[in-house]
């Protein structure tokens, strides 16, 4: 799971990246009001949840550019946002239509 700034860094890293370009770290910070070390935490973090791929220099992360699971994280965070939804709202509802529908019929058939 992702914190908000990771998600920002990712979305600014996608488009930047549309033509399998790298980025660097400035590119980023002109995009977001944060210090240049926090982006560099959240790019590592994204780098090691396997969402970028980047050259490690002595002192900063260069080249960066989003990896098949980057690309994609969008779509999966859709997929499971309907799944929440279908799991935890639908289901229950239908649940409770059919029960109560259930409990009519009884009523009419012992009545």
């Amino acid at each position: 799971m992702l914190d908000s700034i990771s998600k920002k860094v990712l979305r600014i890293v996608l488009n930047l990246c549309r033509n399998n370009q790298f980025i660097e770290i400035e590119d980023i910070q002109e995009l977001l009001s944060l210090p240049e070390d926090e982006i560099e935490e959240c790019v590592s973090h994204l780098i090691d949840s396997g969402y970028l791929k980047g050259i490690c220099l002595d002192t900063t992360i260069a080249h960066i550019q989003p990896t098949y699971k980057g690309k994609t994280f969008a779509e999966l965070e859709k997929k499971s946002f309907f799944e929440y939804v279908l799991k935890n709202i639908l289901v229950p509802v239908m649940i409770g239509v059919l029960s109560y529908i259930a409990s009519k019929l009884i009523d009419k058939w012992l009545l």
